[in-house]
């Protein structure tokens, strides 16, 4: 089941507080009857919610694995470190996982949380003069009284200008998101969020593959040794299989897992959507049944809003229809989790620019260079002095912003031009342009946790895990692109063991069709859900623009489409969250 817990953040300066018997009642009523002391922390799970006490190291909610077999003593020795900042480098090096390792101080003063790298665990906080909470799920901190669903509509302007970016805010007032692989200190009054996993230390030139055979080896390893984890934890996992690489990827990696495996794919009544052919010849591949489920249009709801515990707008229309149809799936195999190859692209390093050959060209010489932008040429179709030039254009030009907003449908004056600063952000002066394009998806890849709620169930996501990130990272982006392919380490990780068809395959299937013709079936509903709601009470939209858009008879010939779905899934949540103002 899905990981539930609160953990209440109390200030030593107030002195003992005798426990107030509403609350604990509505703990008992949450569900939350399982409870550990952190110093003056309180931590409270639901009986489902993995947590184990460290012996004077604190709890850590959720699972953590050894990275090998000489560090699987790793897990049980914590307790032996000299410091809680030992033991936070001792896992972070050892160990992976999703997590959230909560640590008094030294005294028992104060408290520090650390939220693992892939931020498998979810955690928002909220703090005033050092007491407060942090919690998986919001709806439990507002059922005890802990906060309001106030919204801030700073961050609203922000989302609409940066739709898949996420930092430390949230789009209700005085709560705040823990990022991933950052620590939460909390002492005399003052909390202060610092790094504590950076993914600038393993693009450095110290760190990276110079053998593309070796990163290879790296990424079969890591990718094979998370999913199995995942796989023996859980033992009955449904694999969402699109067909593209990626997800075929963790197919694969299921070979030798004592697992009981349910494949499911997908089709649409919307021609370039189905994927059945190429999941069937991974089914076939590995011997397996293959489960194909009906995604509708009746399954899709215009109106669909992230479910409550969700701290901002983050399901659209497509992932809680997806959500939907893969939850009664699962309920229908009984299986115990959701496995899924999401963030593979942006961890697989699929960039869409020259960057690979300027990166090259930065750290291997003309030669190099040379064969990257043959490379580039083929993956592109694009002739070899184009490539060349822009790869070129971006050694001599300077470093474009990591994120752009998107001012499509909304009036710019209302909405933010910059986007929040993300602990990842802060670029070294001698970066590679490549490696600031793939660090800075890896920011925006967090989303995929917030979009794939599956009810219950767990959503395993082994490709964002901690050592699959890091071996993608050491490999170089030039690499990525070898014989003209896309994400060709991966392909060269496991040639031996995915169909030719796959291996070859450098595109996938969309459900941009699929969304296209749900936007044409309900623009009247959509019309008047965007122009008579609250981003229009606050002028955010620019309502001319949006109505031109909607009265178009004929299918959309451009992708403004997926936009407008956008701003609905962020009008659906403040309809939810919000008073009009």
């Amino acid at each position: 089941m899905a990981c539930r817990y609160i953990a209440l953040i109390a200030d030593p300066r107030r002195g003992d507080q005798p426990p107030d018997a509403a609350v604990t009642a509505t703990l008992a009523r949450l569900g939350l009857r399982t409870r550990f002391a952190v110093g003056r922390t309180t931590v409270h799970l639901s009986s489902d919610t993995p947590a184990r006490s460290i012996e004077g190291a604190g709890v850590l909610i959720g699972h953590l694995f050894a990275r090998s077999p000489s560090s699987a003593d790793a897990r049980t020795a914590l307790g032996h470190c000299s410091s809680s900042a030992a033991v936070r480098k001792r896992i972070l090096a050892e160990c992976w996982g999703d997590y959230l390792l909560i640590q008094a101080t030294a005294d028992g003063e104060g408290v520090s949380l650390l939220r693992d790298p892939s931020g498998g665990i979810p955690a928002v906080y909220s703090l005033k003069d050092g007491s407060g909470f942090i919690t998986s799920d919001v709806s439990l901190a507002t059922a005890l009284g802990l906060c309001n669903r106030e919204v801030d509509w700073e961050f609203v302007a922000h989302c609409l200008a940066f739709p898949t970016h996420k930092a430390r805010r949230t789009a209700l007032a005085g709560i705040s998101e823990l990022p991933a692989g950052c620590t939460l200190s909390v002492l005399r009054g003052h909390a202060r969020v610092e790094p504590a996993w950076n993914p600038w230390d393993f693009v450095a030139a110290a760190a990276r593959h110079e053998d593309p055979a070796a990163a290879a080896s790296g990424i079969r390893n890591a990718v094979t040794s998370a999913v199995h984890a995942w796989a023996e934890t859980d033992r009955s996992v449904l694999l969402e299989l699109s067909g593209g690489l990626d997800s075929s990827i963790v197919a694969a990696a299921l070979k030798g897992t004592e697992a009981d495996i349910t494949l499911c794919t997908l089709k649409t009544p919307v021609p370039g959507t189905d994927e059945r052919q190429y999941a069937r010849q991974v089914a076939d591949h590995l011997g397996l049944p293959l489960s194909v489920e009906d995604l509708g249009f009746d399954t899709a709801d215009i109106h669909s809003a992230s479910p409550e515990s969700a701290a901002a707008p983050r399901m659209g229309v497509l992932q809680q229809a997806v959500g939907s149809v893969m939850a009664s799936a699962a309920e229908r195999h009984g299986v115990e989790s959701h496995l899924s190859g999401a963030g593979g692209d942006t961890v697989f390093c699929y960039l869409s620019s020259a960057a690979p050959a300027t990166d090259a060209l930065r750290t291997k010489g003309t030669a190099a260079w040379a064969s990257a932008v043959r490379d580039l040429a083929v993956l592109h179709r694009c002739t070899l002095w184009k490539a060349g030039r822009l790869s070129l254009k971006k050694l001599a030009t300077r470093p474009p912003p990591l994120l752009r907003p998107d001012h499509t449908f909304v009036n710019p004056s209302r909405v933010a031009s910059d986007p929040e600063r993300h602990p990842w952000f802060d670029v070294p002066a001698n970066a590679l342009p490549g490696d600031r394009e793939r660090v800075a998806g890896l920011a925006g890849a967090q989303i995929f946790r917030d979009i794939a709620p599956r009810g219950c169930r767990h959503m395993r996501m082994p490709l964002m895990s901690q050592p699959v990130v890091e071996a993608a990272l050491r490999t170089p982006t030039w690499m990525w692109i070898a014989g003209g392919r896309n994400r060709a380490v991966a392909r060269d990780a496991f040639a031996d063991v995915l169909p030719a068809g796959i291996l070859a395959r450098q595109s996938k299937g969309t459900f941009a069709g699929y969304l296209g013709a749900l936007h044409q079936r309900h623009r009247h509903l959509i019309r008047r859900l965007l122009l008579t709601g609250m981003l229009q009470d606050r002028q955010m939209l620019d309502a001319d623009a949006v109505s031109r858009y909607l009265a178009h008879e004929a299918p959309p010939k451009d992708r403004g489409y997926l936009r407008i779905l956008s701003l609905c899934m962020i009008e659906n949540w403040l309809r939810l969250n919000a008073r009009s103002p």
